[in-house]
């Protein structure tokens, strides 16, 4: 909840939720700030998965392809990032 994020703003495992509950409801620009906060927090395969769909959402391919590539270099084997990269 937004006070939880106030509660504990460098708690990673929020921001996780955060940007996994904005992708799911289609909000985009929300799931990339949120994103970024965590990025800032943490480097993290999962955060930069969920910028990555967070831009390509928005429609920004190029940006969204170069943090795929990304978390493929990070994790060569994800298979979410592995499957984005087939429609680019």
């Amino acid at each position: 909840t937004a006070e939880s994020r106030l509660l504990q703003p460098e708690d990673p495992f929020i921001w996780k939720h955060l940007s996994e509950l904005y992708l799911h409801k289609g909000m985009y620009g929300l799931a990339e700030q949120a994103s970024r906060r965590g990025l800032e927090i943490v480097r993290d395969a999962d955060f930069l998965l969920y910028l990555a769909n967070a831009l390509y959402g928005q429609g920004r391919f190029e940006d969204a392809t170069a943090w795929f590539e990304e978390v493929l270099r990070l994790n060569p084997d994800n298979l979410s990032a592995l499957r984005a990269m087939v429609f680019f």
